[in-house]
This record gives structure tokens, sequence and C-alpha cells, in this order.
């Protein structure tokens, strides 16, 4: 039997959060092919690439490359959101978010991240990670507690929408968006 803790408490931002963490004696299941627990993804959301100074990043980003910039959520860290060259909206296909500031570099903030916080999810945001959409987020829970991975849900300010991060078997991190109609 596969079990997780979950905690809900409110993280250093100000936000709710919930997170499953995998508690049992074996290691998470990368590996095995079970097709009736294969995540359904419906398509690539956006890259997220983490600097100190986005607003300067998004800078080359339209005046070199030709992005567009897209509206943000009221997300409590810095960031900018640019849609691909010619590419119709709702895809933001980039985000340069800011990334914490307690650490000068990224090398450094990965280092500490899996030293001190053992890679735990909610620090995904933050940083690199691929993001892809999925039109059921309960799917994806049990899919990950399943294969007994450790993820976290967000729901993003201003929506009804949810992320869930976890990380793949190199550390790297994944997100996974359910968008739901704004209650508004």
């Amino acid at each position: 039997m596969t079990t997780h803790k979950v905690e809900e408490f409110e993280n250093e931002l100000g936000e709710q959060v919930v997170r499953f963490t995998y508690t049992g004696d074996e290691g998470p299941d990368f590996e095995s092919e079970k097709p009736e627990s294969k995540i359904s993804l419906s398509r690539l959301n956006h890259i997220s690439i983490g600097c100190a100074d986005p607003q300067r990043l998004g800078k080359f980003y339209k005046n070199v490359l030709g992005f567009s910039e897209l509206p943000r959520p009221d997300l409590p860290f810095g960031g900018i959101w640019l849609s691909f060259p010619d590419s119709p909206p709702p895809f933001p296909i980039l985000h340069i978010i800011e990334t914490d500031p307690k650490y000068k570099e990224d090398n450094e903030a990965r280092a500490a991240i899996e030293q001190k916080y053992h890679k735990l999810p909610e620090f995904i945001r933050r940083g690199r990670h691929l993001a892809f959409e999925s039109a059921n987020i309960e799917e994806i829970k049990q899919q990950l507690v399943a294969r007994r991975i450790s993820f976290q849900i967000n729901v993003v300010p201003g929506s009804r929408a949810q992320q869930c991060f976890f990380l793949d078997p190199e550390g790297f991190g994944i997100e996974v968006l359910e968008r739901k109609e704004s209650s508004v």
C-alpha cells in the first residue's frame, strides 16, 4: 500500500499549498510500464527559466527574438510571460521567473534546495521547469500516488486553475496545469 503524508500550509509567499510527500520504504516508481498509470497530457503549456532580472531578460526576448508580452497573474515574485512570435494567445510559451534572491546563482539555489529541502516540489515554481496541460488534475494526483512520487498542488492566484509540481528522476521540475473557467 502506498502512503503519502498530506500537509496543508501557507508558504513564505503567503500562498495556500497542499504537499503530498511519499512516506513509504520503496523509492518512486519512474520506470515500470503501467498503461493504466500513465499521466494524460494534452499539450505543452510553457517552459520556465529563472533569472535575477526578468524584465531585462524579457526585453531581450521581445526586442531581439520578437516575442510578445502576455498578462501575468499577480504572483508573489517577479516575472514576465511571453508568447512565441506570431503565436496566438493564450499560450505563454516562455515564463521568465525571478529566482529566489536568497541565492546568487541558479546552481547555488539548486544545491541549496537539494541539500536543505530535499527536492521539495514547491521550489520548482521559482526555477527551470517544463509545464504541460491536462484535463484532469485528480487523475494526475492518483497516478503520482500510485507511482510513489511526491508532489505539490497550488492554485494560480486570481483563478481556479490548479498546478501540480513534481520532479523527474534527474531532479528536473515538471508542472502539470489544469485550466478551469474563472468563477468570477
